[in-house]
C-alpha cells in the first residue's frame, strides 16, 4: 500500500472521528445533564453555542452562515459608490493588464539579480526573466482583488448566487415504489454480477461487453422508474431558445475545429501514432480483447474504442482520427452553456461557450490524436448532471452523475477528476448540512446512487486491472508523482537528492521521502501551475504557443476567478472553486515537471467560464456607470459583450492558426509524411541516406500506408556514382539531411536545371534537413483562407453541419423562434398573406395561381409549391399573434376588477 492509500485513509478516518463527535456533542445538547450540570465542559459547550448562534442567524442559503455573517458584517460598512466602483474598475484592468504586459516584456526591469538567482536556486521556478514575471504576477493578485471588491454586490451576483446548487430540504426519499423498480435492479445486478465474476476468473472476452451493457441498462432503467413513480420531472424541458443557441454553438465549433484538420497541424508527436494505430484496428474489426483492458501506454482501451467508432463513420484516416478528438471535446460545449445560463444568465452561458470554442488550449488538444479531450466531455458533464440532480432532486441524474464520472475514469486519466469533484462536493455538504434534520438523509442516499452509477462503469476494469496486470493499472500513477526519483535529481541534483531523501521503491520507479525537497517540489508545482495559466513560457509543447487560458481572454480569466473568490461562502462557488483547486491540485501541482497542459485539459471549461463571467461583470459595471450618469447607455451592453467576444474569439484563433504553426515547424521525416498525403500516386519521394542504419528506414505514414507516393532509398553513393536514372515523365522530389548538404546541393544543381531547393528549418530557425523538388510536387501545407474554406465546405464535418443548419431553420419557422418571428407586428406579416410564388417558386405549383382566400385557412390547398410552406408559417404566425393579444387583453381586464373590487 502507498502513501497516497495511506493518506486517504487518514482522511477518512478524521472525517469520520470528526463527524462522530460533532453528532455526538449535538446529541449531548439535548439531555437533562447538559441543561442542569455547571461542569467547565458543559460551560465551554453552551459558550460555544452561543458564539455560533450569535453568527449563523437564518440565511436564505444556510449554508456558511457563520462566514456570511462575518463578511456581511464588513461588507455592510463598506458602501462604496458608483462613481469610485467605476474607478477602481478601471484601476483593477489596468492593474491586470500592467501585470501580463510586464510578465512578457524580454528586458530585466529589476535590479534584483542575486535575489532572482537564490529563489530559481532554491525553488526551480526556470522562468527566463523571473523578475518580470514575480512582479508581473504581484500586479496581477492586486488587481484581481481590487476587482472582486468592485465585483462584489453586483446585479448578476445578488440575483443568481443565492439559490445555486441547493441542498433540499426533504428527503429524496418518499416512497420506496418497490414494485416499479425491484425487477429490474435485480436484473441489472445478477448481469453485473455475472460478468465480475468472469473478471476474476481470467475469462474475459469481447462479447462480455453485452453483459456489462445489460447490466447499466436495467439499473438505469429501474432509477428511472423510481423518479417517474416519485413525480419528478425526468426531462431537461430547456426552452427551444436554448436548443436553437447550443445548435449554433455546435456548428461554429466544427467548423472552427475542423478547419483544415488535416494538415494542421502538419506533424504528429512522437508518442502519437501509437493512438492510431489501436483506433485504426478497432475501426476495421481487427480487435477482439476485453473493452476493459488496457490499451496504449496502459491507458483503458476503451478510449480507443471512442476513437474507432468515430473512425469508422468519418473515415480511417488522418481527418477521421483527429476528428474523434474533436467531437468530444465539442460536445462539451452543451454541459458548459447550460452550467453558465442557469447559475448565471444566458449571456454568461454564450460567451463562455464562445471563448471554450476558440481558445487555442481548447483547439491543441481537440485536433490532436490522444484521447485527452475525452476526459474535458465527461468531467463538465459531472458537473452539470449534479447541478440537475440536486435542483431536481432527482435520484436519475444523481445516478447519470456517477456513471459520467465512470465513463471518465475509462478514458484518460484525468478523467478522474470528475469523481474526485463529487465526492468533494458530496463532503462538503454533508458537513455544512450535519445539524440540519432531513437533509442527511438526502446527502446520504444521493453519495449512495453515484456510487453505485460509477462503480457500474468503472469496477469491471478497475478488477481488471488489480487482479491481472497491477503494474500496468498503477504505473501512470507513480510515473507522475513529484516525489518521483528522477524528476527530484533533475531538479536538485543526484547528491543533494541521495544525502537528504530516504529511498523507496516502487515497481521500477524509485520514490524519495524527503522533508527538506519534498515542500520545495510542492511549492514549485504550485507556483509553476498557476504561472503556467497566465504566462506563455511554459506552454512550450502539444502546439501550445500562448497562456492557458488564451492569449485575450486572460485579462477576464482573473477578473472572473476573483469575483468567484469574493462569493467563495456561498453554495453557487463551490463546484467551480473546488473543479479549478483540485484540477490544477491532482492534475499539475503533485505531478512532475508542472505545469501539466495534457493532464489540465479538464479545467478548460472552468477557465472559459470564469473568462466569459469576467467580460459579464466588467461590461455590466462599465454600463451601470454610463447609466449613472443619465447617458441611456444601457443598449451599450450587448454591443460591448459582442465586441469583447469577438476579440477573445478572433485572438484566440489567430494564435492557434497563424502563431502556432510558425512555432511547431515538422521535421525532415514529417514533411516526407505529408508529401505523401498531398500527392498523386504519380509523384516520386526519395530519401538520401548515408549511413548503414537507415538502410531499411521508412517515414511513419509510408509504413502504415496511409500515403499515395512511392518512397524510394538511395544510398549516397549512387549519387556520387552518378548512377541513378531520375524518371523523365513524372514529379519527384529528393530530401536529405543537413550533414550531406554540402555534397550534395551542387550535384543536384547540375543534374536538375529547374529545381527547386528548399531548407527545412526548426524552430530555432536552424536547418535540419534540404528538399529538391523537380515538377509540381507540394510540400507546403500552407493555403490562403478562402481554399482553406472551400476545403472545409466540402470536406466530412458537413454530414453534420448541413443537418444541423436544416434543424435550426425548422426551430425557427415551426417552433418558438430564436430571433422571435412570433412578435412580428400583425401589419408586417398580412403583407405576406398575398404573397405570390414568383416564376422559380411557382415551377412546381400545381394548382391555380391565386393566392387562397381566408376562409380556406384550415384546409389548405396541397400544393408542391415552395411559397406554400412559408406562407402557411406565417399564418400560424398571425394565428398565434392575435391569440397572444387576446389571452394578455383578459388579462389585464381580470387584473382591473381585481383592483376595482378588492376582497374584504
Amino acid at each position: 500500500m502507498n502513501a497516497t492509500m495511506y493518506t486517504l485513509i487518514i482522511i477518512v478516518v478524521c472525517v469520520g472521528i470528526t463527524g462522530f463527535l460533532v453528532w455526538k456533542l449535538n446529541k449531548f445538547r439535548t439531555t437533562k445533564a447538559y441543561k442542569n450540570n455547571d461542569s467547565r465542559l458543559i460551560k465551554f459547550l453552551k459558550w460555544e453555542e452561543k458564539f455560533i448562534l450569535k453568527f449563523t442567524k437564518p440565511t436564505n442559503n444556510k449554508i456558511g452562515a457563520q462566514i456570511q455573517a462575518l463578511i456581511k458584517k464588513v461588507s455592510d460598512r463598506i458602501k462604496i459608490k458608483t462613481k469610485s466602483r467605476f474607478w477602481l474598475l478601471l484601476i483593477a484592468l489596468a492593474l491586470i493588464i500592467g501585470g501580463q504586459i510586464i510578465m512578457h516584456r524580454t528586458i530585466h526591469i529589476d535590479s534584483w539579480t542575486d535575489i532572482r538567482q537564490s529563489i530559481n536556486d532554491w525553488l526551480r521556478v526556470d522562468a527566463k526573466f523571473l523578475g518580470n514575471v514575480l512582479i508581473g504576477m504581484s500586479c496581477s493578485i492586486l488587481g484581481g482583488v481590487l476587482f472582486a471588491i468592485t465585483s462584489y454586490k453586483t446585479e448578476l451576483f445578488k440575483t443568481n448566487l443565492s439559490a445555486i446548487f441547493p441542498v433540499p430540504d426533504s428527503p429524496i426519499l418518499k416512497k420506496f415504489h418497490v414494485s416499479k423498480w425491484l425487477l429490474p435492479f435485480l436484473l441489472g445486478s445478477i448481469f453485473f454480477a455475472i460478468l465480475m465474476i468472469r473478471v476474476w476468473i481470467f475469462e474475459l472476452e469481447f462479447f462480455d461487453v453485452f453483459f456489462w451493457i445489460a447490466a447499466i441498462f436495467f439499473i438505469t432503467s429501474a432509477v428511472f422508474k423510481y423518479d417517474k413513480a416519485s413525480g419528478i420531472s425526468i426531462l431537461p424541458n430547456q426552452p427551444y431558445r436554448d436548443v436553437g443557441i447550443i445548435i449554433l454553438l455546435l456548428i461554429m465549433g466544427l467548423l472552427i475545429g475542423t478547419y483544415q484538420l488535416q494538415n494542421i497541424p502538419n506533424s504528429i508527436q512522437g508518442d502519437e501514432g501509437v493512438f492510431f494505430e489501436n483506433a485504426r484496428a478497432i475501426a476495421n474489426g481487427n480487435y477482439t480483447h476485453s473493452i476493459f483492458g488496457f490499451g496504449v501506454y496502459s491507458y483503458p482501451i476503451f478510449s480507443s474504442f471512442i476513437q474507432g467508432a468515430v473512425m469508422r463513420i468519418f473515415g480511417k484516416d488522418i481527418w477521421g482520427w483527429r476528428f474523434a478528438s474533436v467531437l468530444p471535446a465539442l460536445l462539451s460545449v452543451v454541459p458548459l452553456y447550460f452550467l453558465g445560463k442557469e447559475v448565471f444568465n444566458r449571456r454568461v452561458g454564450i460567451i463562455s461557450s464562445l471563448i471554450y470554442i476558440s481558445s487555442p488550449y481548447y483547439l491543441s488538444f481537440a485536433r490532436l490524436g490522444y484521447n485527452n479531450s475525452q476526459a474535458i466531455l465527461f468531467v463538465t458533464l459531472c458537473v452539470w448532471l449534479f447541478y440537475l440532480g440536486l435542483k431536481r432532486k432527482s435520484l436519475l441524474y444523481i445516478f447519470l452523475t456517477g456513471v459520467a464520472a465512470g465513463l471518465g475514469f475509462l478514458t484518460y486519466s484525468s478523467g478522474k477528476l470528475g469523481m474526485v469533484i463529487i465526492t468533494l462536493l458530496f463532503a462538503i455538504f454533508f458537513l455544512l448540512k450535519l445539524f440540519r434534520k432531513g437533509t442527511r438523509r438526502f446527502i446520504l442516499i444521493g453519495f449512495l446512487m453515484f456510487v453505485i452509477g460509477y462503480t457500474l462503469i468503472a469496477v469491471p476494469h478497475l478488477s481488471y486491472g488489480i487482479t491481472q496486470d497491477p503494474q500496468t493499472f498503477r504505473y501512470k500513477l507513480v510515473e507522475g508523482l513529484f516525489n518521483n526519483f528522477d524528476y527530484a535529481v533533475s531538479m536538485f541534483g543526484e547528491q543533494s537528492v541521495t544525502q537528504t531523501s530516504t529511498i523507496t521503491y516502487l515497481d521500477r520507479f524509485r520514490i524519495i521521502h524527503s522533508p527538506e525537497l519534498s515542500p520545495r517540489l510542492l511549492l514549485r508545482g504550485v507556483v509553476r501551475s498557476l504561472l503556467g495559466l497566465q504566462f506563455d513560457e511554459f506552454s512550450n509543447n502539444y502546439y501550445l504557443s500562448a497562456s492557458l487560458a488564451g492569449p485575450i481572454a486572460v485579462v477576464f480569466y482573473v477578473c472572473g476567478l476573483f469575483a468567484v473568490l469574493a462569493h467563495f461562502w456561498k453554495p453557487n462557488s463551490y463546484p467551480f472553486l473546488i473543479w479549478f483547486i483540485s484540477g490544477l491540485f491532482f492534475l499539475s501541482i503533485i505531478s512532475t515537471y508542472p505545469p501539466r497542459p495534457a493532464h489540465l485539459v479538464p479545467i478548460i471549461p472552468i477557465l472559459a467560464l470564469f473568462s466569459g463571467l469576467g467580460v459579464y461583470v466588467v461590461v455590466e459595471q462599465i454600463t451601470k456607470h454610463l447609466d449613472a450618469a443619465k447617458r441611456s447607455w444601457a443598449p451599450l451592453q450587448p454591443v460591448l459583450l459582442t465586441a469583447c467576444c469577438l476579440l477573445i474569439m478572433i485572438f484566440g484563433i489567430r494564435e492557434y492558426y497563424v502563431e502556432s504553426p510558425k512555432m511547431y515547424r515538422p521535421n525532415l521525416e514529417q514533411v516526407m509524411n505529408w508529401a505523401g498525403l498531398q500527392n498523386p500516386r504519380e509523384t516520386e519521394i526519395y530519401y538520401i541516406y548515408d549511413s548503414e542504419y537507415y538502410k531499411d528506414w521508412v517515414p511513419y505514414y509510408y509504413r502504415l500506408e496511409l500515403t499515395k507516393p512511392s518512397f524510394n532509398r538511395l544510398h549516397i553513393e549512387q549519387i556520387r556514382d552518378c548512377s541513378v536514372q531520375w524518371p523523365e515523365d513524372k514529379d519527384f522530389s529528393l530530401f536529405f539531411e543537413e550533414n550531406t548538404a554540402a555534397e550534395l546541393i551542387p550535384v543536384f544543381k547540375e543534374q536538375f536545371d529547374s529545381a527547386k531547393f528548399i531548407t527545412i528549418r526548426d524552430r530555432d530557425n536552424k536547418p535540419v534537413g534540404r528538399a529538391v523538388v523537380n515538377g509540381s510536387v507540394k510540400l507546403s501545407t500552407e493555403v490562403t483562407f478562402w481554399v482553406g474554406l472551400g476545403n472545409l465546405l466540402t470536406s466530412r464535418v458537413m454530414w453534420l453541419v448541413w443537418p444541423l443548419i436544416a434543424f435550426v431553420i425548422y426551430l425557427a419557422i415551426k417552433k418558438e423562434p430564436i430571433w422571435g418571428t412570433q412578435k412580428l407586428r400583425p401589419e408586417f406579416v398580412s403583407k405576406f398573406k398575398n404573397f405570390k410564388a414568383g416564376p422559380i417558386l411557382s415551377i412546381f405549383n400545381t394548382s391555380s395561381s391565386k393566392t387562397p382566400s381566408a376562409n380556406s385557412l384550415s384546409e389548405p390547398e396541397r400544393s408542391f409549391e415552395l411559397g406554400f410552406f412559408f406562407r402557411l408559417g406565417l399564418r400560424q404566425t398571425d394565428r398565434e399573434y392575435q391569440a397572444k393579444i387576446v389571452l394578455n387583453s383578459s388579462k389585464k381586464q381580470n387584473q382591473n376588477q381585481e383592483q376595482n373590487n378588492p376582497l374584504e
